[in-house]
């Protein structure tokens, strides 16, 4: 499982990519179709922790940094500090563009669990079928 941390100068929500001007990394894409996973990670200031919140709890305002699994267990860690949207306007953008990707916090789901991961797989290919 490769993990790559992205501190995007920009983000922008192409017709089949995320486009990502990083600072590092310079220009990357994301194409949608290889993305199964996204969830956002927030800082919770009463607990001292991250959380990672359900879609049914995330708002368009919600701040924190936005994290996408590809089909090859790669995860992209987007940091949101340096870019005018939110985490949480991101992910809104992120399912209107890939509608069948597991979206959201799931407490069910542990996505180091290689097991798991292929399902999660299995069940966003049937996704697209219906999208």
């Amino acid at each position: 499982m490769e993990n790559v941390i992205l501190h995007p100068e920009k983000i922008s929500f192409k017709r089949s990519y995320i486009g990502i001007k990083d600072t590092r990394y310079g220009n990357r894409r994301i194409p949608y179709k290889e993305i199964i996973l996204g969830y956002l990670k927030v800082w919770d200031r009463e607990s001292g922790g991250y959380y990672k919140p359900e879609i049914t709890e995330v708002t368009r305002d919600m701040d924190g940094d936005l994290i996408l699994y590809d089909y090859r267990h790669c995860c992209f860690h987007i940091r949101t500090d340096l870019v005018s949207e939110t985490a949480g306007a991101m992910l809104g953008e992120l399912t209107m563009h890939a509608p069948y990707i597991l979206a959201g916090g799931q407490e069910w789901f542990d996505e180091h669990d290689e097991k798991q991961f292929a399902e999660i797989g299995k069940m966003v290919e049937i996704m697209k079928g219906c999208v």
